[in-house]
């Protein structure tokens, strides 16, 4: 989270970046922070090296597929077709209505989404089903 502070901090006052809820800025930068770090602990204790390589793949596969680089329409379409169900889609969505002043629900909705992944790719909620 100190992280996620100190970086958001930089795009703040370092580059200027103007955002409309500084404060609900930084909570969702750390509601994101803390949803992805839950994922890759997930994957990690899950099956170690290999969770830390499904991790990557993860990660490479958002990057692509969530619209945060290229619009969705450009993409392909089975990109398009996966883009929805990947968390860093919903993370990009609402730092964008953050910064660009988007009502609180649509907000509140993406943060709700984020929050479902963060609870069901928990490993202690998995680690007991055997």
């Amino acid at each position: 989270m100190l992280q996620t502070v100190l970086v958001d901090s930089v795009l703040l006052y370092g580059f200027g970046l103007q955002v409309s809820n500084v404060p609900l800025f930084y909570g969702v930068s750390i509601a994101i922070a803390l949803t992805f770090m839950k994922i890759l602990q997930f994957f990690i204790t899950l099956a170690d090296q290999i969770g830390r390589f499904i991790g990557v793949v993860l990660l490479t596969l958002q990057l692509a597929a969530s619209a945060g680089t290229y619009p969705a329409e450009l993409l392909p379409a089975w990109l398009q077709a996966i883009g929805p169900w990947m968390p860093m889609t919903h993370a990009i969505s609402a730092l964008r209505l953050v910064v660009a002043g988007g009502a609180a629900g649509e907000i509140g909705s993406e943060l709700l989404v984020l929050a479902v992944y963060a609870r069901y790719l928990s490993y202690s909620r998995w680690c007991c089903l055997s």
